[in-house]
């Protein structure tokens, strides 16, 4: 695969990804708290629980489809494999249901590590605040998962179509 071709196809995901992520996550921020004109950090109407929850199940969810959509390109010859690093390797394993899980256990801890910056900060947001501090906060996380979902779907269905 060219460098250019793989330049490309992870800035129109990262594009793609940080725009739906923005729109999808704010809004429903918006819909399932809108009762509450303030959230805490934690508590009953919060907003840590929230953003760790999120970070896990949308960092899976984006690997997972990121990782499936170029699996099926690689094996079909649609796009050649990508070179894995063997520590990339070792890691992303055969299997993309656990690859799918390592990514999310690292956008929760992502998501920790941003919770306790905005700690230092303030200890509660108003929805229209969180709303959009989530929204970003999901569209770069979405973006940033766009590259190594992209290399590792690559590399398995390279390896699929070779019978390996």
């Amino acid at each position: 695969m060219s460098d250019v071709e793989l330049i490309t196809e992870v800035r129109k995901g990262i594009i793609t990804n940080f725009i739906f992520n923005f729109a999808i996550n704010g809004g429903i921020t918006l819909w399932l708290m809108g009762a509450h004109a303030t959230l805490a950090m934690w508590g009953e109407a919060s907003f840590g629980p929230d953003l760790i929850a999120t970070g896990f199940i949308l960092s899976a969810a984006v690997a997972s489809i990121g990782m499936e959509v170029h699996r099926r390109k690689a094996s079909r010859g649609d796009m050649a494999a990508a070179v894995l690093t063997e520590k990339m390797q070792n890691l992303a394993g055969k299997n993309r249901w656990l690859s799918s899980g390592v990514f999310g256990v690292t956008g929760a801890i992502a998501s920790a590590f941003l919770l306790v910056a905005v700690g230092f900060v303030t200890s509660e947001m108003t929805l229209n605040e969180y709303a959009i501090f989530k929204g970003l906060w999901c569209g770069v996380l979405a973006g940033l998962i766009v590259y190594p979902s992209t290399v590792l779907g690559l590399h398995m269905g390279a390896r699929q179509a070779a019978g390996a």
